[in-house]
């Protein structure tokens, strides 16, 4: 019924100390989806490579819950907004998945709800944002890769959680200099939206979703370059593939607000 679109890039950091100690890693995956199930695994792996990468570079500890198949339902949400998080701390949480929004939700926030099909229900991920937001990690990557195109509120039910590389020598000083710098040496928000209200974005079975693969290709290759890269440089070049892959049919939405930490 949702073609696989949006993406949603939120940086959030907090003002403890420069170094992080764990990554975690959150992927919800619809890998059992007729229509976007084989591009949810083709994200799943792309995402693990580019999570094991940042730790080799940073010297974060991985810690990974990946959650697919029959284990994508509502409760897995509420146990991982629980997860623990101590202040020095990275969270990713990546969603691969359908998603869709109502003409009300325009008055809250360009997110999509994130569609969960067994159960019919529909959660909110800004309040997955929020929910992980309250745990206090040192940065806060809030991603879903899904649609955000609009449906008859009677069509699902809204559910909220509130209250609950090889190479090796300069280029490796490189991309551990350039990592570090771009996940622990920053605070403030960064959002990046791959279709506006309204819109869609694209997928294949060999790239996953266009934003997710755009991302993790800018990032790769910030991090390998000489020259000094930011996140303000790595979304505009991001948004400049996709909108060329996708011959303009996928239009990102960019905000950056970032300072040195």
């Amino acid at each position: 019924m949702f073609r696989k679109l949006l993406i949603i890039f939120s940086l959030i950091l907090c003002s403890q100390g420069l170094f992080a100690e764990d990554l975690h890693l959150i992927i919800f995956a619809d890998t059992n989806d007729i229509s976007i199930g084989t591009s949810g695994r083709v994200d799943i792996q792309r995402m693990e490579r580019l999570a094991d990468e940042i730790c080799h570079y940073t010297d974060l500890k991985l810690k990974k819950r990946v959650v697919q198949g029959d284990d994508l339902v509502r409760a897995a949400f509420e146990s991982v907004i629980n997860t623990e998080v101590q202040g020095d701390d990275v969270v990713i949480f990546y969603w691969s998945g359908h998603g869709l929004r109502t003409k009300e939700k325009d008055e809250e926030s360009d997110l999509p709800y994130l569609w969960v099909g067994p159960e019919r229900v529909a959660i909110d991920h800004s309040e997955v944002t929020s929910a992980l937001q309250e745990l206090g990690p040192k940065l806060l990557i809030s991603i879903s890769d899904a649609c955000n195109n609009y449906v008859l509120e009677d069509d699902f039910e809204a559910v909220s959680l509130c209250g609950m590389i090889s190479r090796k020598g300069n280029l490796d000083s490189t991309m551990r200099a350039n990592y570090r710098r771009l996940f622990l040496e920053q605070r403030g928000l960064i959002i990046a939206t791959g279709s506006k209200p309204g819109g869609y974005a694209l997928c294949n079975l060999f790239q996953g979703g266009f934003l997710t693969w755009g991302l993790a290709q800018e990032i790769y290759e910030a991090v390998r370059s000489d020259v000094v890269i930011g996140w303000h440089e790595i979304l505009e070049k991001m948004d400049l593939r996709v909108r060329e892959f996708t011959q303009e049919d996928q239009q990102p939405l960019l905000d950056c607000q970032l300072e040195a930490s």
